[in-house]
């Protein structure tokens, strides 16, 4: 998953920890990108920013981000993951079982090149799970334990997103009727096994349309 990010994140990275004016000499030896390719992305950034934050340029200084007294770099970086049109698109594939072009230029509202672009990109990632992308519409394809775990990484990659992810039943009602039957088998799991159990019955449910007997997964 960090593949998607992979250029935002160094860029963001020595901007925030620099604190000052940055040329785009330093950033490009810093980070490996061209200046022209850090540019873009520098625009495209401050147009997407948090309140608060900016990114001012400056002919003779260079760049400098400029952050709230209290700003994190987890609390931006938390917030460029859920707004990064990568992420977005995948997620629209992963929870609609496949998506039409038009679809997906209605939800994120960007150009069809732009989509096409980052659709290569995603297929580029997914590809080194083990797992395909299906045209017309746009739908993971392939073995469903490798399936399972591309989602799986998306969902613990973003950080949170748990209860925005499962979406199709209450995981607190969830974790208790599973503690009632591992209770009955005189078993037990331990929180991450759980959470990883209703990611799959919701990946389960994206896929069938019906919530899906789990007892086979204990």
């Amino acid at each position: 998953m960090n593949r998607f990010n992979d250029r935002y994140s160094k860029l963001i990275y020595h901007l925030f920890y620099e604190d000052s004016w940055c040329s785009l000499n330093e950033l490009s030896n810093k980070t490996g990108f061209s200046k022209s390719t850090l540019w873009r992305d520098l625009v495209l950034m401050d147009s997407s920013l948090p309140s608060q934050w900016k990114i001012e340029k400056s002919e003779t200084h260079g760049v400098r981000l400029v952050k709230p007294q209290n700003g994190t770099l987890e609390e931006l970086w938390l917030y460029f993951k859920r707004e990064n049109p990568y992420f977005q698109t995948l997620r629209m594939i992963i929870t609609n079982n496949g998506v039409t072009m038009n679809d997906i230029t209605q939800q994120i509202h960007v150009s069809r090149p732009t989509i096409y672009r980052q659709l290569e990109k995603i297929e580029g990632v997914i590809k080194k799970s083990g797992v395909n992308l299906s045209h017309s519409p746009f739908k993971l394809v392939g073995d469903e334990k490798n399936i399972r775990r591309l989602i799986m990484q998306y969902v613990e990659y973003m950080a949170g997103e748990l209860n925005e992810f499962v979406i199709s039943f209450d995981i607190k009602e969830f974790q208790e009727a599973l503690l009632n039957i591992l209770k009955e088998h005189q078993t037990t799991l331990h929180l991450g096994a759980i959470q990883k159990l209703a990611i799959i019955q919701q990946i389960m449910i994206f896929n069938k349309g019906t919530i899906i007997e789990l007892i086979k997964y204990l």
